[in-house]
């Protein structure tokens, strides 16, 4: 580095980015938390400026932060390096499957990953009101938030391949030395980015073509080892010192170009800028508005006619779904005919090998676990028709007082509740159907009282999850004009109730004790849910 570079000032540049994150934050939840009824009214103004707040919130969030990192890693290999492998060979032996990984974790990480991953040139809202707003040099912006994020990745490769190559028996040197060379790949991509940009003002990773010739290079590579047995020894090759020793210092070199570049202000001009980050929002908005967008095929001409019968709300409400059936009613048809396949299946199966879907069936009563998942999918359709009330009918129509008096707010919750309840009870009626067939057609030795509760269970998680993503819109009502979901607390009760979807595999109850279980909880949540409706939503359900 040259010598007017200020190694503090780096650190100090650091700090203070990390410590306006946290600002924007903590006051980001203050302000939803006074919104929240019971609470909000207990949360002072001067809150905001409660140095003590910040700091247990600051300490928090880098605790969790440090968590996600190795969480995150933790996933990326799982999912995206050995589960694929896992589900692709067939009679591997354990090395086998390690190397199957390890080439997948060098065309994933070491090349993809390299060359798409971009933090010096990336447009981001914190890079503007550090740089722009707050006036903090861009070299030592730019160089903090570099080192930060690669500082993150490397500490959490460090543990995952740590753990990766212990659990294949391949000792702790390897998990470091890939992690470094990762590591220094991903500094290399950065320096390459660099360079490129210096010279032609270009930012390769928008580039479509630079893109897709990575791409399509790295996922022909994979297809050929997986698929054709293509004898692709990526890491065999690296892991050797001549490979090791060079990879590092094309790293260390690469970091070096980094840190001595001369011209981050030019850098920091061209790339920050408020413009694009409009630009890009424009775009995410009409791209979550065009999916509850209707067809000119949606409207016809012969909605009034049909529904000449109904008045006032129920017509309006009448209109709105008929014109939205192709997000309302085709799912849930579509869902029902998949139900009914597998069933169909299953019964020709049967005929031809009584013995294994015997087998299967009996499994059945201890299936319901596996259910509630499964109906949180089926079912999650309803999320997608409540957003599309706001976008094409509740969003226009709340700029007026009638619309926004209590009754006709409770009215409309009713009619759309009983519209809901019809589309996820047939699914969840013909779910526990189809399975109760399955057990009578094979014979299954089941209980009438225990088939019951079966049904019902699977039933009641119709009328959960409908109630569910009513209640919620209506009480958050979380949606903007351009369709962006403000509300944190809305999205963290839905990731709630999905990790509580997850979490029911591991409970291993009896599955009458689980119907219990999800049947008493099921009628509480449903009982708050609507109290809580009927009471708030006249005051919180309007325009954000």
């Amino acid at each position: 580095m040259s010598q007017t570079f200020e190694y503090g000032k780096l650190a100090r540049t650091v700090k203070t980015c990390y410590q306006i994150d946290v600002a924007i934050g903590f006051n980001s939840l203050i302000f939803y938390l006074k919104k929240l009824p019971f609470l909000g009214k207990y949360i002072p103004e001067t809150l905001y400026k409660s140095a003590g707040a910040k700091s247990i919130i600051s300490t928090t969030k880098l605790i969790f932060k440090i968590l996600a990192i190795f969480f995150r890693k933790a996933i990326y290999l799982f999912v995206m390096v050995c589960l694929p492998v896992a589900l692709i060979t067939n009679d591997a032996t354990i090395e086998e499957i390690y190397q199957l990984s390890m080439n997948s974790l060098v065309l994933l990480s070491f090349f993809i990953g390299s060359l798409f991953k971009n933090v010096l040139l990336t447009n981001s809202m914190n890079k503007y009101i550090c740089i722009r707003l707050m006036r903090i040099h861009s070299r030592y912006y730019l160089l903090g938030d570099f080192i930060f994020a690669a500082g993150k990745d490397l500490a959490g490769f460090i543990v995952v391949l740590l753990v990766l190559t212990l659990i294949f028996r391949h000792g702790i040197m390897e998990g470091l030395i890939c992690a470094w060379m990762l590591i220094a790949c991903h500094i290399a991509g950065e320096a390459l980015s660099l360079f490129v940009f210096d010279k032609t003002k270009i930012v390769l990773q928008k580039k479509l073509l630079w893109v897709s010739c990575v791409m399509v290079l790295s996922l022909g590579l994979l297809t050929l080892q997986f698929m054709f047995d293509f004898p692709l020894n990526a890491w065999s090759v690296l892991y050797q010192w001549p490979a090791i020793i060079l990879v590092l210092m094309m790293g260390a070199g690469s970091f070096y170009y980094i840190a001595r570049y001369p011209y981050y202000p030019m850098v920091a001009s061209e790339t920050v800028s408020i413009k694009d980050i409009i630009a890009l929002n424009k775009t995410m908005s009409e791209t979550r508005k065009a999916d509850v967008k209707l067809k000119d095929k949606d409207l016809t001409q012969s909605d009034d006619q049909r529904f000449s019968h109904l008045s006032a709300y129920h017509f309006l409400n009448a209109i709105f779904f008929r014109r939205h059936r192709r997000m309302l009613y085709i799912p849930v048809i579509r869902r029902v005919a998949i139900i009914g396949g597998f069933f169909l299946i299953a019964v020709i199966t049967f005929y031809f090998e009584p013995s294994f879907v015997r087998g299967l069936a009996q499994k059945l009563p201890n299936t319901l676990p596996f259910c509630v998942f499964i109906m949180y999918q089926l079912t999650s359709n309803s999320q997608k028709v409540c957003k599309a009330m706001y976008a094409n009918c509740d969003a226009s129509l709340l700029h007026y007082g009638f619309y926004r008096k209590p009754e006709v707010i409770l009215l409309n919750f009713r009619i759309r509740l009983k519209a809901l309840l019809k589309s996820n009870l047939l699914i969840g009626s013909t779910l526990a159907l189809c399975a109760v067939g399955i057990a009578i057609i094979t014979g299954t030795a089941w209980e009438v009282p225990q088939m019951l509760l079966y049904m019902i269970t699977i039933i009641s998680m119709g009328v959960f999850f409908s109630v569910h993503y009513l209640f919620l819109y209506y009480f958050f009502q979380p949606y903007t004009a351009d369709m962006t979901v403000k509300s944190p607390i809305f999205s963290i009760i839905n990731g709630v109730i999905y990790i509580l979807c997850l979490a029911s595999f591991q409970l291993g109850t009896a599955p009458s004790f689980f119907s219990l279980i999800v049947l008493v909880s099921t009628i509480a949540y449903i009982l708050l849910a609507l109290l809580l409706v009927f009471k708030y939503s006249p005051v919180r359900f309007r325009n954000r």
